[in-house]
């Protein structure tokens, strides 16, 4: 009798677990600085009215040009301030062209996942969006060709959001243009939200809408093992 209730306690104990978090929200906070001193990308991600925070901090990025790579730095930060668990990783055309070949296997493989990605899309709110850049070269006309194709990417950018997000405040785009010298800066900062279920639910929808047969993935990825 004694271990009977301990495993109920157990089971009830799960269950409410299970739905605290599948109501929880999931909130991300994203920046990126390039052009300053301090160029870096951060991506915060907490719960619990940031009780529970977990930080990944990817302070310079540099560009190999001899073995053509992306080469950058990255970093988790605890709670306290403190940064740990420092790596240093790469990007290389090789590496795209797998991820791609293997997004390519999920949207072959999953039934209207169009549809599943869409229904997720419109459950995530945008809080906060701030994105700034100043451009410039020495030749005036370059700069103002870069300029309206830069605010052309942003307006395709807001469309998108609009679209297919919950904005909840306006965000605020600049491009500046600067005429006297050739500078690049860039300050990104948003943040979204969303609520954990949302997500476990878009996972279940995969695998249940998963059209069978073996995948070939050419990197590791939660999917590796479904086949």
């Amino acid at each position: 009798m004694g271990k009977s209730m301990i495993v109920f306690g157990i089971i009830i104990f799960l269950f409410f677990l299970l739905v605290l978090l599948s109501v929880t929200k999931l909130f991300i906070d994203i920046e990126i600085k390039h052009g300053y001193d301090n160029d870096h990308i951060r991506i915060t991600f907490s719960i619990w009215f940031r009780i529970i925070r977990y930080t990944i901090d990817i302070p310079f990025v540099k560009i190999d040009t001899k073995e053509a790579k992306i080469v950058f730095q990255e970093q988790t930060v605890e709670k306290s301030g403190e940064k740990k668990n420092k790596k240093e990783r790469s990007i290389t055309p090789e590496k795209l062209l797998r991820s791609l070949h293997n997004t390519k296997e999920i949207i072959r493989h999953v039934v209207k996942l169009h549809k599943i990605v869409h229904s997720f899309l419109q459950k995530v709110s945008v809080q906060h969006l701030e994105w700034h850049t100043v451009i410039g070269f020495h030749d005036a006309a370059l700069t103002g060709v870069i300029t309206g194709g830069i605010w052309s990417i942003k307006g395709w950018f807001l469309r998108f959001l609009y679209h297919h997000l919950q904005v909840k405040s306006h965000p605020s785009l600049t491009v500046t243009p600067s005429f006297q010298q050739a500078v690049t800066q860039i300050a990104f900062s948003c943040m979204i939200y969303f609520r954990i279920g949302h997500a476990i639910l878009v996972a279940i929808k995969m695998i249940k809408h998963w059209r069978g047969g073996k995948v070939t993935f050419k990197s590791k990825t939660p999917f590796s093992s479904i086949k």
